[in-house]
């Protein structure tokens, strides 16, 4: 088979971050516990649009071509190298020339997120980060079909640090 595809594919995208420390100085009850509260409290939203388009070509021989003809009309395809094995055999490389014949665009991808979170430092060993994400991937094949992921995750997650 001497056909040849040849996908290519390009990616844009960014993300926004908006932060904002907000000053904490007071505590609150949780149950039978009193927490006060001393450093800020980290709040960060974070936006991000990411696009991906994927372009497939497809070239084939020119009508014609025989790669057991040296002279087949083709120009070139027909190429023996010098290169023997142990046995005698001499390899042969075939280079045909080829034509563009289709061009396709297999999936053009849209995704989108958006993510609120927060974090607050309670001293030097312990910190406590969170945050929730929605984010919606909408893919377009080939033939048109339309496919739409919905995703939501969130994460909350307590560090402590030992020196």
């Amino acid at each position: 088979h001497t056909s040849l595809y040849n996908d290519f594919a390009f990616n844009i995208g960014d993300d926004f971050t908006i932060s904002y420390p907000l000053k904490l100085k007071r505590g609150f009850h949780f149950f039978k516990w009193y927490f006060k509260l001393e450093n800020d409290l980290d709040l960060k939203l974070t936006a991000g649009y990411d696009y991906n388009k994927t372009i497939r070509k497809e070239y084939d021989p020119d009508p014609g071509y025989n790669m057991w003809n040296k002279d087949s009309g083709t120009d070139g395809v027909f190429k023996k190298f010098d290169v023997t094995d142990e046995h005698g055999y001499n390899y042969i490389a075939y280079e045909p020339e080829l034509s563009l014949t289709d061009r396709t665009v297999p999936s053009r991808t849209h995704e989108w997120f958006l993510r609120p979170s927060a974090g607050y430092q309670f001293n030097r060993i312990a910190s406590m980060s969170s945050y929730i994400e929605y984010r919606q991937i909408h893919e377009k094949l080939d033939d048109e079909t339309p496919h739409l992921r919905q995703i939501l995750q969130f994460e909350i997650a307590l560090m402590l640090r030992f020196n």
